[in-house]
């Protein structure tokens, strides 16, 4: 999974999109883009619940 990189600053609570490029759990997808909610913000990554 590809980090996001960008100059603004995650917290927990704030709603992102998250684009997907050759999605390893579909091969049907292979752009797609999902909007969630930042749950957890870790030094290399984040995590987000998708809705």
């Amino acid at each position: 999974m590809k980090a996001l990189k960008r100059k603004t600053r995650l917290r927990v609570g704030q709603d992102v999109k998250v684009f997907f490029l050759d999605h390893a759990e579909s091969d049907a997808v292979s752009n797609c883009i999902v909007v969630g909610t930042i749950v957890k913000v870790e030094r290399c990554y984040i995590i987000v619940r998708c809705w």
